[in-house]
């Protein structure tokens, strides 16, 4: 798995890239073992909607767990490029002192970041998770303070149940959720393959590779849409979302869709 993630840039400013070598990946394996100094790697436009708003609220309140701080840190950092007047309230969950990423950097904001409330939070140390209690005893009125959350699958979860459907709450996944098993049954019908497999509830990239197929893919959680194909027939559920479709010959992400009974996917 890798991210890119940029704060507000100049001219002349150069990319930060934060690597974890994926083993189902390509293009994190390759960076992390074979690229060398001088590699030409090339860059499409930035996508998503997991960015600041051009009018920065006066209180902000930010969320990450482990490699998820990447794209947390760079809105810190744009913040305080920004020179923000507000608070900023940011909360980073790590397995421990040694796995924390940025440290250093982020020990200078702890003693200089004026109007930045730093808290480092280590599970195998004992330090809370993320319920309901401790957030407000943290910032009270959580739920109506602007809030940008990136993570783990399990924290993100947390996190949305904490904030119970608050439109404050913008999240991204650093790995997908799994797709419910109830979601199994029926079959699954690859139809450029001309394979049919029992449909087993998994995302249909996971069940077409079981299938022996090896669809081409890139970040597995729904974000580059390089995996993108038609499902001619059949309800799939979006994993990151919960969200149902079941329109004929739609264009799905198939990393992130898990099928609900019978299925039809051009792979």
């Amino acid at each position: 798995m890798f991210t890119i993630s940029s704060p507000d840039s100049r001219s002349g400013d150069r990319f930060t890239v934060t690597l974890r070598a994926n083993p189902a990946g390509v293009v994190s394996r390759f960076l992390v073992e074979c690229a060398q100094p001088g590699t030409m790697v090339h860059l499409s436009q930035a996508q998503g909607e997991f960015v600041l708003p051009d009018r920065v609220p006066e209180h902000v309140l930010l969320v990450s767990g482990g490699s998820g701080i990447t794209p947390v840190m760079s809105m810190l950092r744009s913040l305080q490029r920004r020179s923000h007047r507000g608070r900023v309230t940011f909360l980073h969950y790590a397995r421990g002192p040694e796995h924390q990423i940025f440290a250093a950097e982020l020990d200078r904001i702890r003693r200089s970041g004026h109007g930045i409330d730093l808290h480092l939070m280590h599970p195998e140390l004992g330090d809370p998770n993320l319920s309901p209690a401790f957030l407000d005893r943290l910032v009270p009125g959580y739920r109506d303070v602007p809030t940008w959350a990136c993570g783990p699958a399990p924290m993100i979860e947390a996190v949305r149940a904490a904030y119970q459907g608050s439109e404050l709450l913008h999240v991204e996944y650093f790995q997908p959720p799994r797709a419910r098993t109830s979601s199994s049954g029926g079959a699954v019908a690859f139809a450029s393959s001309g394979l049919e497999a029992p449909n087993s509830g998994a995302p249909l990239l996971e069940q077409a590779e079981a299938a022996g197929l090896t669809p081409e893919f890139g970040c597995r959680m729904g974000i580059c849409f390089t995996c993108t194909s038609v499902k001619r027939d059949g309800t799939v559920r979006n994993v990151l979302t919960g969200e149902e479709s079941s329109a004929p010959d739609e264009e799905i992400r198939v990393c992130v869709s898990a099928p609900v009974g019978d299925c039809v996917v051009e792979l």
